[in-house]
Order: structure tokens, then C-alpha cells, then sequence
């Protein structure tokens, strides 16, 4: 890891002129090194030495903006569970706290439910029978969602009924005692989350692609939707695991949800990063990899893309934050070349226009109304 002074005051510069810019919607960006290593799922592995860099205190946020901080796949089963449980929950994204203090909304996934029963997957290896059946410890959930600020969590993903009805059951039971609101709820109401932020009204629409829920029903609730709130969002569970980029059927739903009246759609299911589409003006995430999981079998797996997003008058900035994986079950952001190295394949992937390519290789890019 690069931790001289000399590499560490050119970082800084860097820091400070992102940091300008980034003042005028409220948010600072920050990003830390990561490991390239390889292991197999729940190998023991050595703590990374790494120091958490702090931010500046950020200025509140304007009265009519909305800050999003948006992430992909949070596993807290098998391995994840084991350093939870000998570091504490809040080890997991530690370094990257200073990014969670800014945003009104922390948007993930949460893949699996969180139940009494005990885990059937901690230290099984990949390919044993339960090493794909998941349930999340009710404390180490509690302490996880906490640290990292989350307040609107998905759960409308393939591993949510690992558990049954009952373990469903639960999980909402969870969410209601602790005061987390959730969407996505793997019924067949499927029932959108409302919230009123800053002054504004907005709507969060799961759709699952493994409950054979229909598009087209989605899109109407859309549509619904956009009369009576200001911003809407679609979270999607679909496509295909480790596949590099959308399939066609994808791409055909998410104009869909847009032509409906989406302002913003997020992906998850692939654990990789899949590539951005600019689509009437609105902004596609197919997929943004994992935020936590163990799956360190690829360097795909272990980066993933956050994305916070400041929405005002319509006007739409992002920030893109690399995200690295690392073998001691934290998250970190990425910095330097593999920092770079992702952003220059996001880009040169993603269905944009050439001026929005370089923007994203910045890792900022702006969506202006029209």
C-alpha cells in the first residue's frame, strides 16, 4: 500500500480540487486504496492496515435537494458473519463512514433475511449444499444498518425467502421494531416506499425479476407514482450473475421504467459492476456489483461502484465511487489505478454520449433538465 508522505501529499491535492467542487451539492469525495489479492470464500485472511482518512465537516444541504448514497449487494452471512461477529458490524465499511454523514437516503440491497435461526452457510466453502442459503444475525444487522446510516433498505432479491415465509415474516418483523424502512417485500403487493425528504416526495419501486413479477405491472406503478411524488426510483433485482453487461431484456425493462416516469434506476443481482446508460435523459445502473460479500474467487467480485446522487431543480449530479472488496471482510473506496481502471471501463462500456465518457472517467457527470 502507498502510504508515504510523498504520495500521500499528491493524493491530498487531488482530494482538495475534488472536494471544491464537490461543496456546491454537499458532498465530499474520498477515495482509499484497495487489495488485489485472490482467496476462496471463508479463507482465513490478515487484517488490512489501512487508516481511515477523515472529511472535512460537509455544509447542509440545500432545502430543496435530495442526497442519495446508492450501493449494491450486502451479504452478512458465512465469512462476512464471522468477522462481524469478532470485529463488530460496523468494521465492515468503517473507512468509508465519513461518506454515510452526507447523503438524506443510504440506498442498498440486503441479500437475505434476517432471522432467528442459525446460520447453515458460516464456514461452509463454495459448492457445499447451504453455502447459498443465507440468514443475517438480528444484532449484527441492527449494528450494520446503523453504522452505516442505511434508512431505506431493499429486499426484494432471489435469497429474501432462503428462509421460507416465515423467515420473510421476520425480517419485516425486524425492520418495523428497529424503525428501518424497507421495500420490496416479496409479496404480491409488492407495496412501493414512500418518504417525504427535504420538502420533496420520494418513491422507491422494487422490482425482482425472481418473483416473476411483470414489468409492464412495475411501469404502472411508476406511472402512478410520478403524479403524486417528485422522484422516483426503480431498484431492480435482475440479469445474470458475473455477466459484464445487460442483457437485451434488461435494457427493453429499464425503458420501460423510464417511459413510465423513472427518474433514476438501480441495479443488483450480478455482484460486478455493470456498464451506465443514458436513456431520455435519465440515468440506468444495471448493476452495481456487491458493497459487502465474500466472494473473492475474481477481481470482479471484489470491486463494486457506489454512487451518490444530489438531485435539485431536476438537475442531476453523480459521483462515482469505486469500491473495493477486501480480505479482511471490510469495503474500502478505491484509489489510483484500480480506482481509474474502473471508471475508464465504465465509461468506455456505457451507452453515453463521448463528453459524458470523460466525465465518468472523472467520476463525476451531471444530468441537466431539458
Amino acid at each position: 500500500m502507498r502510504n508515504n508522505g510523498e504520495n500521500r501529499g499528491k493524493r491530498m491535492v487531488s482530494i482538495c480540487i475534488v472536494i471544491f467542487s464537490v461543496f456546491i451539492c454537499g458532498f465530499g469525495l474520498i477515495y482509499l486504496n484497495r487489495s488485489n489479492a485472490k482467496i476462496a470464500s471463508g479463507q482465513k485472511m490478515e487484517t488490512a492496515s489501512k487508516k481511515a482518512v477523515s472529511l472535512p465537516k460537509e455544509p447542509a444541504l440545500e432545502n430543496k435537494n435530495i442526497g442519495f448514497f446508492f450501493a449494491g449487494d450486502v451479504m452478512l452471512d458465512r465469512y462476512i458473519l464471522t468477522i462481524a461477529q469478532r470485529r463488530g458490524a460496523g468494521f465492515l465499511t468503517e473507512k468509508m463512514q465519513s461518506l454515510f454523514s452526507g447523503p438524506d437516503e443510504i440506498v442498498f440491497n440486503l441479500e437475505g433475511p434476517v432471522t432467528k435461526n442459525n446460520s447453515v452457510s458460516k464456514e461452509t466453502l463454495i459448492g457445499d449444499k447451504d453455502n447459498m442459503r443465507f440468514t443475517f444475525d438480528a444484532n449484527v444487522t441492527r449494528n450494520f444498518l446503523q453504522s452505516s446510516r442505511a434508512n431505506s433498505v431493499f429486499i426484494g432479491n432471489n435469497h429474501i425467502l432462503d428462509f421460507g415465509k416465515d423467515g420473510l415474516a421476520e425480517t419485516e418483523s425486524f425492520f418495523r421494531a428497529n424503525n428501518f424502512s424497507y421495500f420490496g417485500d416479496a409479496n404480491a403487493q409488492n407495496e412501493p416506499l414512500t418518504k417525504e425528504i427535504n420538502n420533496k416526495k420520494v418513491a422507491y419501486v422494487a422490482f425482482n425479476k425472481f418473483l416473476g413479477e411483470d414489468a409492464r405491472s412495475v411501469g404502472e406503478k411508476v406511472r402512478q407514482l410520478k403524479k403524486t411524488n417528485d422522484f422516483v426510483v426503480v431498484y431492480a433485482h435482475w440479469g445474470i450473475e458475473y455477466a459484464k453487461t445487460a442483457s437485451d431484456k434488461q435494457k427493453e425493462q429499464a425503458h420501460q421504467f423510464i417511459d413510465a416516469g423513472a427518474d433514476l434506476i438501480i441495479g443488483s443481482h450480478p455482484h460486478v459492476v455493470e456498464p451506465v446508460e443514458i436513456y431520455k435523459n435519465k440515468a440506468i445502473f444495471y448493476s452495481l456489483g456487491n458493497l459487502v460479500f465474500d466472494q473473492y474467487f475474481s477481481p470482479e467480485t471484489t470491486e463494486g461502484l457506489a454512487v451518490v446522487v444530489s438531485v435539485k431543480n431536476d438537475n442531476l449530479d453523480f459521483y462515482l465511487l469505486p469500491l473495493s472488496l477486501n480480505h479482511d471482510g471490510s469495503t474500502t473506496l478505491s484509489e489510483g489505478k484500480n480506482k481509474n481502471d474502473l471508471l475508464f471501463w465504465l465509461a468506455e462500456n456505457s451507452t453515453v454520449s463521448d463528453k459524458l465518457k470523460n466525465s465518468i472517467k472523472s467520476g463525476h457527470f451531471q444530468i441537466e433538465k431539458k
